[in-house]
């Protein structure tokens, strides 16, 4: 099934946005914004490449974790790289750099044909009664994944938008997309999306507080929504 979450709240009115296009105009913000880092840095891709461009942010994460700050890496695990052959998994860990893969295929395959007898067994039954209620459950399967991009630092700087890590993106030569870069009080948000995602995939920790700045330097008004959509097909 899909759900839309929407939950409004106060007016977060003081944040500043830009549009960066493509990637030679994300990834050089996206590198100060690591290296900036006092407290916390959390990036949730899709892909993360293991070539020039995905080898140089994982040095930022490393060299970042080794000064003290909190760096948590949330990837999934198919189809990106991020399988038997990653390779900067275990190089960021080596550092002091948590990472979490979600959503293995031997997890959506199983989910898959589980949820397929399911659904047959649920069917045949109700021919002949009442269907039975059922707690809403997270179940992914083999074609469910999440698409989500995010790059946090100390819960005031945010990056989302369509790009993954790899010289494919950083170059912009075959990949056009965009990045909105979000500063101000609606990246708390931003974080929250992410520990949910985080704990929904079995890990640890909570967020660092927020680095906030004794004045927000913009005025627009941000409201973040998030999009969650899951079932075992």
């Amino acid at each position: 099934g899909r759900e839309l979450v929407y939950k409004p709240g106060p007016d977060a009115a003081n944040n500043t946005i830009e549009i960066l296009v493509d990637g030679p105009e994300a990834f050089p913000a996206i590198r100060e914004a690591i290296q900036s880092a006092q407290r916390e840095v959390l990036i949730q891709k899709f892909s993360w490449f293991d070539d020039e461009t995905g080898r140089s942010i994982a040095d930022l994460c490393r060299a970042k974790a080794r000064e003290g700050v909190t760096v948590r890496v949330l990837i999934e695990a198919f189809p990106q790289k991020g399988g038997l052959f990653w390779d900067i998994g275990p190089y960021m860990r080596e550092a002091g750099v948590e990472v979490v893969l979600h959503h293995h295929m031997t997890e959506g395959v199983k989910n898959t044909v589980g949820g397929f007898f399911k659904k047959l067994w649920r069917g045949f039954k109700g021919l002949f009664g009442k269907r039975e209620e059922r707690a809403p459950e997270e179940k992914r399967g083999i074609l469910n994944h999440d698409h989500r991009k995010f790059v946090l630092v100390d819960g005031r700087i945010g990056f989302t938008g369509g790009m993954n890590i790899g010289t494919k993106y950083e170059t912009g030569e075959k990949w056009h997309d965009l990045q909105c870069s979000v500063r101000g009080s609606a990246v708390k948000k931003m974080v929250d999306m992410f520990y949910e995602r985080w704990q929904a995939a079995g890990a640890e920790g909570q967020a660092a507080e927020p680095l906030i700045d004794d004045e927000w330097p913009g005025d627009l008004r941000v409201e973040v929504l998030q999009n969650t959509m899951a079932n075992a097909s």
